[in-house]
């Protein structure tokens, strides 16, 4: 558990890290590569089955990705763009681990544990980096307990409840699901109209994600003993 959250402090820290040297942009794209590093760590951790059908639709996800935050890579970005995929290595490592624990805990067990290791060490983290640890304003407040409440202790933890009932591969691929999301949350939040590039992107993830599902389920059906 210790372990998982230390590996959750690097994924933060370094994808944190990258945003002040590369693009938002660039590194959205390349922490969305995780799906593919989980799906090669299930195959060979959890000897997950994975099918051609799946293998397309998370390459189609990805791809659908990618057009939702079309990215632009030069000499300039280049470190900010390696710690991106560093990002992406650590929040694979971070779901097999959650994968792994769920096979004996439960997932309000896991965040708990697992978040006295990453609190203090993202407090570490802070602390070196030199950043401000206390909101100036009632805004700066929410926004902190909405990123706790919200995103960590809702988010993360049904992230945890989901990986006890469904490969770790599929529910990575399922993840590719938050820039969609994002970009129709920020419609009516911060008034960015979407665009028919990302109407593309969004529809060929959900089709990703589809056939994804498709892939898992016929991995289900060939693995069922016709006893």
């Amino acid at each position: 558990m210790a372990l998982a959250g230390l590996f959750f402090t690097a994924d933060l820290a370094l994808w944190h890290w990258s945003l002040r040297m590369t693009s938002v942009t660039n590194s959205t794209l390349l922490t969305n590569i995780a799906p593919i590093l989980v799906t090669i760590g299930a195959l060979v951790w959890f000897h997950e089955r994975i099918t051609w059908v799946f293998v397309i639709g998370l390459l189609f996800a990805i791809a659908g990705g990618s057009l939702l935050v079309s990215g632009h890579f030069d000499q300039r970005h280049l470190s900010g763009d390696l710690l991106s995929i560093f990002t992406a290595g650590f929040y694979a490592a971070y779901l097999l681990a959650v994968k792994q624990l769920r096979q004996s805990f439960d997932s309000v067990t896991i965040m708990a544990w697992s978040g006295l290791a990453s609190c203090p060490s993202l407090f570490l983290v802070a602390v070196l980096s030199g950043d401000k640890l206390v909101p100036a304003t009632v805004q700066g407040w929410g926004v902190l307990f909405g990123l706790g409440i919200l995103s960590h202790i809702g988010g993360q933890t049904l992230i945890a409840f989901a990986l006890g009932r469904l490969p770790a591969s599929f529910s990575a691929v399922s993840l590719l699901l938050q820039p969609v999301v994002a970009a129709l949350l920020a419609w009516p939040i911060l008034n960015e109209p979407i665009t028919a590039r990302q109407i593309l992107g969004g529809t060929i993830v959900l089709a990703g994600i589809a056939l994804a599902h498709r892939g898992r389920a016929e991995t289900k059906v060939s693995t069922v003993s016709p006893n």
